[in-house]
């Protein structure tokens, strides 16, 4: 709290006081013997308080200052129920939270779990018989023999009517790096998500952003990537981390949260992964899954309009 300056009349104060409300400026102003001092709560907006003051003094009466007091106590309302909000949805929150995992996230926990017993069970997409195999050869976007019998069509299986290829790969992780990076990102976000949104929307969520980017992936270029050979969460995990970020920061939707070093680690692991540095990854599947994210985040605004 930085104080911006004084001025000897109550009045004069507190409409200033409410022309920096109008601003954007979290001020207040308060009695300091015989004159009224004005105070800012962002030091960053201390020097643009002072300018505004400068102003206010050659003219108190000029247009801009009235109505003024009427605007700021608009704005002060809409503040106030914002955080009556904020502060509900935090006692919900807080409530789901006190709940065991399982039952607060049912659906982020089970996908978990079906992505480490497929991992483990299909030896990392290497499986090469029994079991193993079998769940790689029904997992994979196109199945070995369907792609060799049909020219090298990433499609194939899909036209088959095997349209849960679409989205099957997501359960497939090729070394332990791979499955245990996705999978704390996948529980960073999608807890956040199914706590908030519900199990439902989550599952949509999941679903749009695994069959658009899956699919992406499979019929994409060569030259950037494309293949059917692939498998991973990581399509999802950019889709959620788009989603979440698109309601912590541009909405900042009540319990939305995301630090700017988690943005900065996976935006800048999305451009080293497109260097080839870590090797053959799904980059188009990583950059479709986050513009289908940001994209479900954005809807309900459109909506709106």
């Amino acid at each position: 709290m930085r104080q911006v300056g004084s001025l000897p009349d109550q009045r004069e104060a507190e409409r200033f006081t409410a022309y920096l409300i109008t601003l954007g400026i979290d001020a207040h102003t308060e009695q300091d013997q015989q004159q009224w001092a004005i105070w800012v709560r962002d030091e960053d907006q201390l020097d643009q308080a002072r300018i505004s003051l400068s102003q206010f003094k050659l003219d108190p009466d000029d247009s801009r200052y009235r109505g003024a007091e009427r605007s700021a106590e608009v704005i002060r309302r809409e503040e106030s129920q914002r955080r009556a909000a904020a502060q509900r949805n935090m006692i919900e929150m807080r409530g789901r939270w006190n709940r065991p995992a399982a039952g607060r996230t049912p659906l982020t926990v089970t996908v978990i779990l079906l992505s480490i017993l497929v991992t483990i069970f299909g030896e990392m997409g290497k499986a090469q018989q029994g079991f193993g195999k079998t769940i790689n050869d029904q997992l994979f976007f196109c199945s070995p023999a369907d792609y060799i019998t049909s020219n090298k069509n990433p499609l194939a299986s899909l036209a088959q009517g095997e349209l849960w290829r679409a989205v099957t790969p997501i359960f497939m992780h090729l070394d332990w790096f791979h499955i245990i990076f996705n999978m704390i990102m996948f529980f960073q976000f999608g807890a956040l998500v199914e706590s908030i949104k519900g199990t439902v929307r989550l599952a949509g969520l999941m679903l749009a952003t695994a069959v658009v980017s899956n699919i992406a992936q499979a019929v994409g270029p060569e030259s950037l990537g494309g293949t059917p050979a692939f498998g991973g969460m990581s399509g999802v995990v950019y889709g959620l981390f788009g989603y979440v970020w698109v309601k912590s920061t541009f909405q900042q939707e009540p319990g939305f949260y995301m630090t700017q070093g988690t943005v900065i680690i996976l935006i800048a692991w999305l451009f080293l992964c497109m260097t080839g540095a870590v090797g053959p990854v799904a980059n188009i599947a990583h950059v479709v899954g986050l513009v289908v994210g940001m994209t479900v985040a954005y809807v309900p605004s459109f909506r709106r309009r």
